[in-house]
């Protein structure tokens, strides 16, 4: 599963702790709030398909009010994204999936950037031929970047 819900109790855990190993965004709602319900099934169909690249992790902010006020919550939904123990990135209201998919792909780094590096060690060392391939193969494994 790669959504929870969180508390003041557990949000040290579930978020800053654990976006030290993958992106966490954190989705501040209410049970009360229409733009709200339509931004849920838009994210956990997102951290669903996106199978563990990151997690999501949902604060009632009714009931959690310090966390909202913690994080600058103004109105809801809002939705907040933590890498390394920090808040890096948020956006508020109910954006369209294409909006959320991007705000998600930002965070993500790309399964080809270990190639990347490769090739440049190896180009470094000398091995043109070496780092070509490993490039070439970086773009065919994502060729947006």
């Amino acid at each position: 599963m790669h959504a929870y819900d969180a508390t003041v109790a557990d949000f040290s855990q579930k978020v800053l702790d654990a976006s030290r190993q993958v992106p966490v965004i954190v989705d501040f709602w209410a049970e009360w709030c229409q733009p709200c319900r339509i931004l849920k099934p838009i994210l956990e169909k997102l951290a669903a398909e996106y199978g563990g690249r990151f997690v999501l992790v949902k604060v009632n902010s009714d009931q959690n009010q310090e966390l909202a006020q913690r994080y600058g919550v103004r109105g809801i939904p809002a939705v907040k994204a933590f890498v390394g123990g920090e808040m890096v990135d948020e956006f508020a209201g109910a954006l369209p999936e294409g909006q959320v998919r991007e705000f998600i792909d930002r965070l993500i780094p790309s399964p080809a950037e270990p190639l990347r590096a490769q090739a440049l060690a190896a180009h470094e060392r000398g091995d043109v031929a070496g780092a070509r391939k490993l490039m070439a193969d970086a773009i065919n494994l994502d060729p947006r970047n």
